[in-house]
């Protein structure tokens, strides 16, 4: 829903790039839970 703001101009990308960052960090973490880290058995 943040990057539809960003396309329909309601929230430009200075305002809204920590919080991305933050999804971004939260995301992969959720993914390392579901599949384990890279190169272990």
């Amino acid at each position: 829903m943040i990057k539809v703001a960003i396309a329909w101009q309601y929230l430009n990308t200075a305002e809204t790039a920590s919080a991305l960052e933050l999804l971004d960090r939260e995301q992969a973490m959720i993914y390392r839970l579901i599949h384990g880290r890279a190169g272990k058995p």
